[in-house]
């Protein structure tokens, strides 16, 4: 245990927490919620959290690797929640996140809460990252999110002073693809810088 505002480590469960908190307070389910007072505020209208079972065109599906050589890839419906909660498993489009990314950067997600309450860094995550108000913000002011489930993985950085905008979003979690998360390093690299 650390005093609180002097260390970061990310809690599935702390966000599970939170998500069934939202639903108490707001009086509706989770993905209700969100959809009502972050993804509508936003912009985002082709993002949600649809169940994973159900069948959309426009919604890519998450893979495994195999769990041995010769065996086949997998889906990932068996190993992430039926619907999305506080822990994860919104669908998102990159042009939604890049909207989510400016309403941030503007104030327009929530009234009273302005773009300062949100990117400024309120405890040291490691290297160049703090922690601010539900984004991470890098040392020269890039700030954004990355995350993943079992078949799936995202990477969303902008950088305030130009309006640039970097969104990765795959199909399969970092570690499936031999060399993604170099590459992915590299891509961050090259537009944002390191």
């Amino acid at each position: 245990m650390c005093p609180p505002g002097t260390t970061y480590h990310y809690s599935n469960a702390g966000y599970v927490l939170l998500g069934i908190l939202l639903s108490h307070v707001s009086g509706m389910p989770f993905a209700e919620a969100v959809t009502t007072r972050v993804l509508g505020p936003a912009g985002m209208a082709d993002s949600g959290y649809p169940a994973f079972d159900e069948v959309h065109p426009d919604v890519a599906t998450g893979y495994l690797p195999p769990l041995a050589p010769g065996l086949p890839w997998r889906t990932n419906i068996y190993s992430v929640h039926p619907v999305g909660g506080g822990d994860g498993g919104a669908v998102v489009t990159a042009a939604d996140v890049d909207r989510f990314l400016r309403a941030v950067q503007q104030g327009g997600v929530w009234r009273g809460v302005s773009p300062a309450d949100l990117l400024t860094p309120r405890v040291r995550a490691g290297g160049r990252w703090s922690v601010g108000y539900g984004v991470e913000v890098r040392d020269d002011g890039v700030f954004g999110k990355d995350g993943g489930d079992p078949g799936v993985f995202s990477v969303s950085l902008r950088r305030p002073e130009d309006g640039t905008t970097l969104v990765v979003l795959a199909n399969v979690d970092e570690e499936a693809v031999p060399g993604l998360p170099d590459l992915t390093r590299a891509f961050v690299g090259a537009v944002l810088g390191r």
